[in-house]
């Protein structure tokens, strides 16, 4: 039976000061629908962090192990098991199984095949981010060429993803980023990735009639993962009928809304989980779809990952720490250099 290092935690907590690395032996022969998989990469992600410090909303049982997504290989498969062989590169379709562990026992149907000519970073993230743009393009507006889509924390991953796929379908997209030092280099960063305006909140607030007049389409869909005033910021930016997509709270604050909008401009508000979408029985054919077309336009070059921080398994403390202070690109464990 093979000895895994593991990232877990006995309580809840600052993840800076209750996550270990220990070592556990994990069985190497999966039952009837599981498969072993060696995992070699795995991001630190907000959903981790919230766990970890006992916010997120599903009673997790301690111990346990970190990590909700990456990109692994197959090393051996359970009886029954038709979907994936030995070799294939897989990601985890749920949040549910720990990632942060050379090795596990899995629910083949928990998980993913992969192409292997896709970059490792894009991989090991292709869980969240690429699945949170798609789906909120796609399922909330009635989007045609031209239309445009205004967001907040543009910079983010989601946010840049939201910019490369609007871009490839033809969408103009109006990017807002929070005021801070060096913000400067994250907008340069969007309008090479094809982002049509890009402006800090206090610009956008300072002369948001003149911005909305000068677009040659309508603002059908805004999408918030900032919450506070920067929610209205986007939310009163559009159009007679818009909607408005709540997929994040950096702001820790509710959103806000004028009145008026829902009053005279008919707009929607709506809230989007991932989770939820790729659990509906009838979204099946859908993701198969989604999943194709991501790693698609990543292998031919049209859709790349946002810059991140690489750390082996050891160094985990550092990246932990930079994740939490926010302000830094995603953070991502080598947990096995096989690939």
């Amino acid at each position: 039976m093979p000895l895994s290092k593991v990232l877990q935690y006995e309580r809840h907590g600052d993840p800076r000061r209750v996550l270990k690395l220990s070592e556990k032996v994990v069985s190497d022969s999966p039952g009837v629908g599981e498969v072993l998989v060696r995992w070699i990469a795995s991001p630190i992600n907000p959903i981790d962090l919230g766990k970890i410090s006992g916010h997120y909303p599903t009673r997790i049982e301690l111990p346990c192990i970190g990590g909700s997504e990456g990109v692994g290989l197959v090393e051996k498969i359970g009886a029954g098991v038709k979907s994936m062989t030995v070799g294939d590169r897989v990601i985890p379709f749920t949040i549910r199984n720990p990632t942060w562990t050379n090795y596990a026992i899995v629910k083949a149907d928990d998980l993913r095949t992969v192409d292997k000519h896709l970059k490792i970073e894009f991989a090991a993230t292709l869980l969240i981010n690429p699945p949170t743009a798609y789906c909120m393009l796609k399922e909330y507006a009635h989007l045609e060429r031209g239309d445009y889509i205004i967001q907040n924390c543009a910079n983010s991953a989601v946010g840049q993803y939201v910019v490369q796929l609007a871009r490839e379908w033809g969408y103009k997209t109006i990017n807002l980023v929070r005021d801070r030092a060096e913000i400067n280099h994250a907008m340069e960063m969007l309008r090479n990735l094809g982002a049509d305006v890009v402006l800090t909140e206090n610009q956008f607030e300072k002369k948001q009639k003149d911005v909305v007049k000068s677009l040659h389409g309508p603002v059908k869909l805004a999408l918030n993962a900032a919450g506070g005033h920067s929610a209205l910021l986007v939310s009163s930016a559009l159009d007679r009928g818009g909607t408005m997509v709540t997929y994040g709270e950096m702001s820790g604050e509710n959103p806000e809304f004028l009145t008026s909008s829902f009053i005279f401009k008919d707009i929607k508000a709506v809230g989007f989980a991932l989770m939820d979408f790729f659990e509906h029985p009838g979204n099946e054919a859908k993701c198969d779809e989604m999943f194709r077309q991501l790693q698609e336009l990543n292998i031919n070059k049209r859709l790349v990952v946002p810059e991140m921080d690489e750390w082996g398994v050891v160094d985990f403390s550092k990246a932990i720490t930079r994740a939490v202070e926010g302000g830094h690109p995603k953070q991502l464990l080598i947990l096995d250099t096989v690939l």
